[in-house]
């Protein structure tokens, strides 16, 4: 029911992209794409169990059959998904790997109104008076993940919050977990990178967001100078020094800025070749 409630924005859609130089947009109805006969199912496990997989059955097989359609269907080089739905994220990521599908998947950041709340079409649909209360579950992810980055244990802080989402107007909380940033595993603390992961009900609209962990001690361990960085793919020289942390941080986690990545568990986030874009990748391999 909350998926055939969700609205279809598609000329809307098209028309941001035209204000943004767009010169094609692809987009195949559903007989196109799946005619008379069609029998295949691409299923991603392990990132899709739980969380939201455990309240829709058969979602994340749908996105990773029609995603591994488009994707083969187009011959892109980028693809772009949004962080809000992190879960998806990460099966598309899976698929692609897994699949050795030829496409580079770009982690977008969630975008978030002026009072927090996180931007979603679904918000369309929130009578004025639940637009008002929606921007407490952000609140109180933010004021969770803080706590959780100090090392506080997942029940007590997760507990705590589940009851204030309720308090705020909320009538149902299907799930509020911390789980690693790479692999979506259930984690006890924030021991590593990791995301605080929630899905709510405010009255017959079923809102997601989520928020990142990072572990306040995994910032002051494993500092590396590089006098000098040279990459295959970049021309260009990182010629100062940096300092390089040592973090278990997964690539959506990147910090704003090109990067060049060192050896496994290392990030040098620096500016070069004009690009503004950071990631942690295979040893010496830098991204434009």
């Amino acid at each position: 029911a909350d998926l055939a409630a969700y609205p279809r924005t598609e000329h809307e859609d098209a028309a941001k992209l035209a204000r943004l130089g767009a010169h094609m947009l692809y987009a195949p109805d559903a007989s196109e794409m799946y005619p008379e006969g069609f029998a295949t199912t691409v299923s991603v496990s392990g990132v899709s169990h739980g969380l939201c997989g455990a309240y829709r059955p058969g979602h994340f097989d749908g996105v990773a059959t029609v995603v591994a359609k488009l994707f083969l269907q187009t011959g892109a080089d980028l693809a772009f998904f949004g962080e809000k739905d992190f879960q998806q994220l990460q099966v598309v990521r899976r698929l692609t790997r897994d699949l050795d599908i030829a496409i580079e998947i770009v982690a977008c950041p969630t975008v978030r109104e002026a009072d927090g709340l996180a931007m979603s079409s679904r918000n369309l649909r929130l009578s004025s008076v639940l637009r008002q209360a929606a921007p407490s579950l952000a609140e109180i992810l933010f004021a969770s993940a803080e706590r959780l980055a100090t090392g506080a244990k997942a029940d007590d802080v997760l507990a705590e919050a589940h009851k204030a989402i309720l308090a705020a107007g909320y009538k149902e909380v299907e799930y509020l977990e911390l789980r690693a940033d790479d692999d979506l595993s259930p984690l006890d603390a924030a021991d590593r990178w990791a995301r605080v992961l929630v899905a709510a009900w405010l009255g017959d609209v079923r809102l997601i967001d989520n928020v990142s962990v990072r572990p306040k001690q995994s910032t002051s361990k494993g500092l590396l100078q590089l006098q000098q960085l040279k990459s295959p793919t970049c021309p260009s020289l990182v010629s100062e020094a940096r300092t390089v942390t040592r973090t278990e941080a997964p690539i959506s986690e990147s910090a704003v800025g090109f990067g060049c990545a060192v050896p496994t568990s290392f990030r040098v986030p620096v500016q070069a070749c004009g690009k503004t874009r950071a990631q942690t990748a295979s040893p010496y391999d830098c991204w434009a």
